[in-house]
């Protein structure tokens, strides 16, 4: 078994086949996430977080999880008829080993956790290490990438998904007054039911199982989480690459933002001043004051926790500016805004990741069709 007491010096390649000949058909969980960081500091941020044992096995990183919980047995009858409570403690270890690609930026972590867990494991280190984050995938590109994937393995079946409803513009969909929606199927027929649902509805997927016959049956996630069933190992990886690449695509834009030094002349000496340069999230519709303030007040959900100081927000033709900081991670960037794009601006700690985490913020709870794009700030 590949995932309990791996031993020994592995590099990728060798750790893969031992994962694709496991002797068990218990299924094997991956997460993946993007990070700029070295090998030598993401792995020592892994070394130092809590509850993180963590072994190195060549290109493979081990890291143990050891969980302690407190489980209360049934009141036990005694000869004097009274009862007492047994109390005992469990403890259970989660095994994950991880490979960062430098080159491109990606860290896997495989394990047999179920995803939930394993997502509360990973997410933990994740949400408070600077400079990683998860694969996420938007709602309408992982929607074509399952498009894709049936378009080209037309006799493969979805036996579940699940779909949430996003705000967006102009959906001609039944009581369209109700954003808050989701959806948890399952059977075989679930490539149909999910285009009904979507037409019907206005909902996207946000996990699928698929099943290719004769080929692969995997589980994809648009937060970049994945299950791998049988079959052809090879198969999922080329989903994950091509995913990686879209994801990119959007890091890579949101790393324009950035603090450059220009040396200017001073008489006799040479100083360098900064120059912020920001990027933009462009709606792609009129945002109302109404939508910008409700979203200033809610800045906080399950996977992101941002707080905003020095506000300013003001009616009209809008107006928004003020300081956004990323509660998790301790870092901040300024933003300013108007009914038609909000500007990020970095400050000198600010990374991509957090970033990142606000565009998706804005994609989720005000226009899913938002971009990132280049400002346009001289």
């Amino acid at each position: 078994m590949p995932l309990q007491g791996l031993t020994g010096k592995h590099t990728f390649e060798s750790f893969l086949v031992k994962v694709h000949h496991r002797d068990t058909n218990e299924e094997i969980r991956i997460l993946a996430y993007v990070s700029n960081l070295t090998p030598e500091r993401l792995f020592d941020s892994m070394k130092r977080f809590p509850t993180f044992h963590v072994t190195e096995l060549g290109e493979i990183v081990e890291v143990r999880i050891e969980r302690s919980s407190d489980s209360e047995s049934k009141p036990r009858e005694e000869e004097s008829s009274d009862s007492e409570t047994v109390s005992a403690q469990t403890s259970t270890t989660s095994t994950y080993y991880c490979h960062f690609n430098r080159r491109r930026g990606l860290l896997l972590c495989f394990t047999t956790d179920t995803l939930e867990e394993a997502g509360r494991t990973m997410d933990r280190f994740v949400n408070h290490t600077n400079g990683i984050f998860p694969l996420w995938i938007h709602p309408i590109t992982f929607d074509k990438i399952r498009r894709e994937i049936q378009s080209k393995n037309p006799d493969s079946i979805i036996s579940e998904f699940h779909a949430h409803r996003y705000k967006m513009d102009g959906e001609d969909v039944i009581r369209p007054n109700y954003e808050e929606r989701y959806f948890k199927y399952m059977a075989d027929d679930g490539r149909f039911t999910l285009d009904e649902l979507s037409k019907a509805y206005g909902v996207l997927p946000t996990s699928i199982l698929f099943n290719i016959l004769n080929v692969c049956k995997f589980r994809i996630t648009n937060m970049g989480r994945f299950a791998f069933a049988h079959g052809d190992l090879d198969f999922l990886f080329n989903i994950i690459n091509e995913v990686l690449a879209k994801v990119l695509e959007t890091k890579a834009l949101i790393e324009k933002a950035k603090i450059e030094f220009i040396p200017v002349n001073m008489g006799r000496k040479e100083v360098k001043l900064p120059k912020v340069i920001p990027v933009d999230i462009v709606f792609s519709r009129e945002i109302d004051f109404s939508e910008v303030d409700r979203l200033v007040d809610n800045m906080s959900g399950e996977d992101f926790n941002f707080e905003i100081f020095d506000m300013l927000l003001m009616p009209g033709s809008i107006h928004l500016s003020g300081t956004i900081v990323d509660r998790n991670k301790n870092i901040g960037f300024n933003i300013t805004g108007n009914s038609e794009k909000i500007t990020l601006s970095p400050r000198k700690d600010t990374n991509f990741d957090s970033m990142m985490q606000f565009y998706k913020m804005i994609t989720e709870r005000l226009d899913l069709k938002a971009e990132i794009r280049a400002s346009t700030i001289p």
